[in-house]
């Protein structure tokens, strides 16, 4: 069986998502669903790992209304407020780009 993003998402997010908040640039905080890949620290130049620099690849609906729309997404200046960790509390992280986008869903860069 294929997985259809566009048709299954909702699906996905509602057995796998974890709760956030998209701040966008300018208006108030609303509650969204996510499904989080959590990628390990970035190492600096030198080859150290980049501490607090934590980068996730972040699934959202590609909707105004439950998710985010990618029309009015903003990166370097729009925000989730996401757990680092499961059962952390929520800390603010930058949407840094889109990664990926169908009519269905987003997948965004986060940290």
């Amino acid at each position: 069986m294929t997985l259809d993003l566009s048709i299954d998402a909702p699906v996905l997010l509602a057995e796998d998502g974890e709760g956030a908040k998209y701040r966008r640039d300018g208006h108030p905080a609303r509650p969204i669903t996510v499904v989080v890949r959590r990628m390990p620290p970035q190492p600096a130049a030198d080859g150290k790992p980049m501490r607090g620099r934590d980068v996730m690849h972040v699934l959202v609906l590609n909707d105004n209304q439950t998710g985010i729309a990618s029309d009015e997404i903003d990166p370097g200046r729009d925000k989730l407020e996401i757990a680092p960790r499961p059962g952390l509390r929520a800390v603010v992280k930058t949407i840094t780009q889109i990664v990926g986008v169908d009519r269905g869903t987003m997948i965004l860069e986060v940290q």
